[in-house]
């Protein structure tokens, strides 16, 4: 069968045409049918299906597929980062929200600004 054919078969049968491929899934005549332009693999199940036009960007075949697809990459995002604290050295967790963050708490963040406050003074009143 070509994908013309499939397609035709699946709306006969009110059915997607990644819905009609699944369901007949051993049927040699169905699975033969190639992947043309229209017709995509999800990148989460595997299963074909069809897209109206060329442009379209869906890569998965279901709002649920495209859900696991986020979790996935989410969970990869959220890998605790670590950092060493310029002042005391100690190592601590950086914040997802302040990823340039350099000191591990307020209290190093104020003693390292009061040392620079103090050094930019000595050099300012050595000159």
């Amino acid at each position: 069968m070509t994908v013309q054919e499939v397609a035709a078969a699946a709306r006969a049968e009110g059915l997607s045409y990644g819905q009609y491929v699944d369901r007949h899934r051993g049927d040699p005549a169905v699975s033969a049918a190639p992947d043309g332009p229209l017709v995509r693999r999800c990148a989460v199940c595997g299963a074909r299906f069809w897209v109206r036009t060329q442009k379209n960007r869906r890569v998965y075949c279901s709002a649920p597929c495209g859900d696991v697809a986020r979790r996935q990459k989410q969970a990869g995002l959220r890998e605790p980062r670590t950092g060493t604290c310029a002042r005391c050295g100690k190592v601590f967790t950086v914040s997802k929200y302040a990823p340039n963050q350099q000191y591990c708490t307020a209290v190093c963040r104020r003693a390292a600004a009061e040392t620079r406050r103090r050094e930019g003074r000595r050099s300012h009143d050595a000159q």
